[in-house]
Order: structure tokens, then sequence, then C-alpha cells
């Protein structure tokens, strides 16, 4: 999977201008995979801006269950994310795919997150911004640094930031001082508690 992968990356590149991003949705048989994903992202940081991983998700279908769509009830046994309890792993978190990545890399370190809406406490979506080279990662941005950014790009577009622009990569080594000065005013904040 991953030669195709760069077989696109490599395309976009030669366009130019381009953020190239790649979702994989990860289930309980290819969890084990993320951290090579992982490693092959940085072997392309400069034309592979964004992995995303999403733990899968699925209607179960159980006979004590009915959907509707307003008031009509509706069959899901036809939809692709319909599935038996024994089908899929069903109870994989944005945590369990961190867990396995810091089994490679133990300084992984997500700075953001979306909660879920059925159980507000669970992390659906994590985010981590990563800057280093193709042969290191310098560091991890934190969540002081992504509030923000996400702040001033809401301030300035009216929207806030999802997938940055490849001039942002440019900028790299600046946002890692800023995010390590940041980082330190994290620690001094806990310290002082």
């Amino acid at each position: 999977m991953n030669p195709l992968r760069l077989h696109f990356a490599e395309m976009l590149a030669d366009v130019g201008g381009l953020s190239c991003a790649f979702n994989s949705t990860v289930y309980g048989d290819t969890l084990p995979y993320v951290p090579e994903i992982v490693e092959w992202g940085q072997k392309h940081i400069d034309i592979v801006h964004v992995l995303v991983f999403i733990a899968f998700r699925a209607a179960v279908m159980e006979k004590h269950f009915d959907y509707y769509a307003g008031p009509e009830k509706i069959d899901m046994s036809p939809i692709v994310y319909s599935v038996t309890d024994e089908e899929q792993r069903l109870d994989m978190l944005s945590n369990d795919i961190v867990e396995v990545i810091r089994k490679k890399y133990p300084d992984f370190e997500p700075c953001a997150y979306l909660n879920g809406t059925e159980k507000p406490d669970s992390f659906k979506w994590l985010l981590t911004g990563r800057i280093g080279t193709k042969s290191e990662i310098y560091g991890y941005v934190g969540p002081k640094f992504m509030e923000l950014a996400q702040t001033l790009h809401h301030l300035r577009n009216g929207r806030y930031l999802a997938y940055t622009h490849p001039k942002v990569q440019a900028r790299a080594k600046a946002m890692l001082l800023l995010a390590r000065s940041m980082r330190a005013y994290e620690e001094s904040l806990e310290i002082s508690w």
C-alpha cells in the first residue's frame, strides 16, 4: 500500500503547492501496521503533510436495535459499515492507536483532540503536530501551540485550521522554537499549581 501512496504523493509534489494527506481507517487486524505508516510518513515528510488514522466505527446489527431516518425504519444490513459483534473490533479508540505508535515512537505526543458525541469523555480524533526531517523528528507541538495556531487562523480566515499549505512546512524551525517555548510555559504552569 505504501508504494501506491508514494506514487500519489509524488504526483502532487510534481504539481506543487498542494497539501498531501492520507486517511486510513484502522481495523483491529490492521492496528499493528500503523507504526509502519508513521515511519513511511516520516521518510516522505517533505511531500506527505498529513496522516489521518480513523478508528473503525460501525452500526452494530443486533436484534435489539432498530434504525430510523426520521419516522421511517430503515434496513442497515446492506450498508458497508454494518457489522455483527463478532465481525470486527468495535471498541477501538484513538488512544489505542497512539499506544501502538508509541511502541515504536515512545515520544509520540498528541496535542489536541475531538471528543465523541455518545461518550463525550472518549477521544475520537487526536491531532499530533510533528516537526522534523526524513531522518529525525525534532519534536511535537503542545496543546497551547495548537490552541494559538487555531485561534490565530480563525481570527485571520474565519475558519479553523484543518490542513495546512505546504509553505507552512518551510517555517517548521521557527514553529519548533515557538512550540518549545510554549511547552516550557505549559510546564511552568503545571509546576506552579
